[in-house]
């Protein structure tokens, strides 16, 4: 997946800022190409970079105090991550790159100097950051749901989403997705991921592969996790690290 760096609309962060602009900003970014699975900052390192992901894939990780991990986004091409440091905070999660990957990076300072001489700038760093909180209280409110398929459902048709591709066989969710980042995702267990996607491949709601997950009917697959009448246990520390072990 890749976007046009040099149109200012695909970058969530520049959409209202002039062309002169955007492309002024991207002449002074710094260009990394990364490698999968590459640590790209950590939690609580100082901020001192804003990143912006040109292709590929991230994915933001936290870890709870009981070293369980939570992935809390996934960041697409286009979307900025490590706003943190434009208020020279540490960063709050880990950055992960899922695949190989492209980004821009800028001195903190100089995205903070470029947000506060121009209002269109602080209106999309606004936007940006309420998206991202729009997302946080979506995945807030499917986690209080109780139901782990619906909280799995509502997992995929995200990850469908931001990275889903029509095809014959249903939307192809194009990134890796292993069952433990899905758990990690949903805020459950690998056994109850493995177990769910197990049952709804009988029911022919989605078709999985190395790593890789179809979507078939996805109006079915919601409708399925609205009409369960289970209900999500706490996660059990030791399917957790049954599950590690296993993955």
């Amino acid at each position: 997946m890749t976007i046009e760096i040099n149109k200012g609309a695909c970058i969530d962060l520049f959409r209202s800022l002039t062309d002169d602009l955007t492309a002024e900003l991207i002449r002074q970014a710094q260009t990394r190409t990364i490698s999968p699975g590459a640590l790209i900052f950590g939690a609580g390192s100082s901020g001192r970079v804003v990143h912006v992901l040109t292709s590929g894939c991230v994915k933001m990780v936290r870890t709870t105090v009981r070293g369980e991990r939570v992935i809390t986004r996934y960041v697409k091409p286009g979307e900025a991550f490590g706003m943190s440091a434009v208020f020279d905070e540490p960063y709050r999660a880990d950055a992960v790159a899922v695949t190989s990957c492209i980004g821009l990076q800028w001195p903190s300072n100089l995205i903070r100097d470029t947000i506060l001489r121009q209002p269109a700038a602080a209106l999309d760093a606004m936007r940006s950051l309420d998206a991202r909180l729009g997302e946080m209280e979506a995945r807030m409110l499917g986690l209080s749901s109780g139901r782990v398929e619906q909280r799995i459902a509502h997992a995929l048709a995200e990850l469908a989403d931001k990275f889903g591709r029509p095809g014959p066989n249903g939307i192809e969710i194009l990134i890796p997705i292993r069952h433990q980042d899905l758990a990690d995702l949903a805020g459950t267990t690998l056994h109850t991921v493995s177990r769910t996607l197990g049952t709804w491949e009988t029911q022919r709601q989605i078709r999985r592969g190395r790593c890789r997950i179809v979507i078939t009917n996805l109006a079915g697959l919601l409708g399925l996790a609205r009409a369960s009448t289970s209900s999500d246990p706490r996660p059990r520390r030791g399917h957790r690290r049954a599950g590690r072990r296993s993955g």
